[in-house]
């Protein structure tokens, strides 16, 4: 009976061990991508999403989008002050470890000369999305400061390098369907 209980016991530490050990993982992965976004360098992103992704959109042309976007548009947008919200506990689906990370940042984004009334229409759309608290408009700089909360599946499959991403978003469902198990985005909502 005591031989039982300390084999309970051993198996119990080293099931806390591993999951601090995971959580930590994502904790230290997520933050070095928050830094990589934070910075543009979005070709480096690339390396932290889940390769699944390109076999249904080739990461060339989710490259060219992104480069393309930048180039063309005439808003600066800027994200800081990233941080982790929440880790959820880890989900084990036929030898591959799933997470989701809650997690906030600041954008800030600077428009092109804008009339008062313009700004303040924008400010409108931006709070119907974002939430009435969380938008600020600076009218003198033409800047607007946005409370950012969401959320991305984090995977980390032994076929791959690491942990890696997918932002759960609702219109990313349909890509999320073919891409994690049913149970995943069941049990990680």
């Amino acid at each position: 009976m005591k031989n039982s209980w300390f084999i309970y016991l051993v198996l119990l530490v080293q099931t806390t061990a591993f999951a601090q050990t995971d959580v930590e993982d994502i904790k230290q992965t997520v933050m070095a991508y928050m830094e990589i976004v934070e910075n543009k360098d979005y070709q480096k992103t690339m390396d932290y999403l889940y390769p699944k992704l390109f076999d249904l959109v080739p990461r060339s042309i989710m490259e060219e989008a992104l480069k393309k976007q930048e180039e063309e548009t005439e808003i600066q947008v800027d994200l800081k002050n990233s941080a982790i919200q929440k880790v959820s506990k880890v989900l084990v689906v036929e030898g591959v470890k799933y997470a989701l990370v809650d997690y906030s940042f600041l954008m800030i984004m600077t428009v092109p000369e804008q009339d008062k009334e313009g700004l303040e229409t924008m400010k409108m759309l931006f709070e119907s999305n974002y939430g009435k608290g969380n938008v600020r408009l600076d009218v003198e700089k033409r800047a607007f400061s946005i409370d950012m909360v969401s959320a991305a599946y984090v995977i980390n499959n032994p076929a791959y390098d690491g942990w890696k991403f997918l932002e759960r978003k609702k219109e990313l469902f349909p890509l999320l369907e073919k891409m994690l198990p049913k149970k995943v985005l069941k049990k990680l909502k």
